[in-house]
């Protein structure tokens, strides 16, 4: 293997008084090393504190390390760039991918996103737009789907499977993949005309919806089809 210079760090290396907390990535000179070549790793265990990885989880104490939202952002690692994959040539076949469900392909790819064609729902089930409105079928919403696939031998050959914590690191180690349950997704939405949208998250046991009624400016979020949580928020409404 070729060895290249690779991303480099700034140490700030006058911070030996400072207090040190779960998840701060620190740097350090391995004492085993002779080459004196700093070692960048995170802090996942405070002193006196048990930690274990169960699932692809953190425990502490045999409880799961909760992060904060603004810790996850920092801390998450990319999987899937849409952006990235329309650049693909077409003689690769890109993978991974968002596909509209309805087989009466009323999503469509529009310059840097994709579009929904087809007709408004209240046409279709009247006027109402809230959940107790609709039966709950998948057949009642036009779905706009991710699909996470994994290639296997020949690049043409892909299976579809769950979010995996396999990443660009350490190709080296070998090692179990686990199925990721921490689940982050940044887009832009454009309403122009329609009474509700929905994102859902599942991971084969749990489900979140996250239920937006553009008409009145409510926000619903369900787990497994039980409320947990709305508010009401005027700057939802539009023309």
């Amino acid at each position: 293997m070729i060895e290249s210079a690779g991303d480099r760090v700034l140490v700030e290396s006058l911070s030996s008084g400072k207090s040190y907390k779960r998840w701060d990535a620190v740097a350090f000179l391995d004492a085993n090393d002779e080459r004196g070549v700093a070692q960048v790793k995170r802090i996942v265990g405070l002193p006196g504190e048990l930690v274990a990885i169960r699932d692809g989880d953190l425990l502490v104490d045999d409880q799961i390390a909760r992060k904060t939202l603004d810790e996850f952002r920092q801390m998450a690692i990319l999987v899937f760039d849409d952006n990235w994959s329309r650049s693909v040539t077409a003689r690769v076949p890109t993978g991974s991918t968002w596909e509209g469900r309805s087989p009466r392909q009323e999503w469509r790819r529009d310059g840097d996103g994709y579009s929904f064609v087809g007709p408004n729902p209240r046409d279709a089930f009247g006027s109402g737009s809230d959940r107790e409105h609709f039966s709950g079928r998948d057949d009642e919403l036009q779905w706009l789907e991710f699909d996470m696939r994994r290639r296997y031998l020949a690049a043409s050959e892909q299976i579809s499977t769950p979010i995996l914590d396999a990443y660009g690191y350490n190709q080296s180690l070998s090692r179990e993949l686990q199925t990721a349950h921490d689940l982050l997704c940044v887009t832009r939405l454009r309403v122009n005309d329609a009474d509700v949208t929905v994102w859902r998250l599942k991971d084969g046991q749990e489900r979140f919806e996250l239920w937006s009624d553009w008409r009145i400016g409510r926000l619903r979020l369900l787990h497994n089809d039980r409320l947990v949580w709305a508010r009401n928020v005027g700057w939802l409404s539009h023309p």
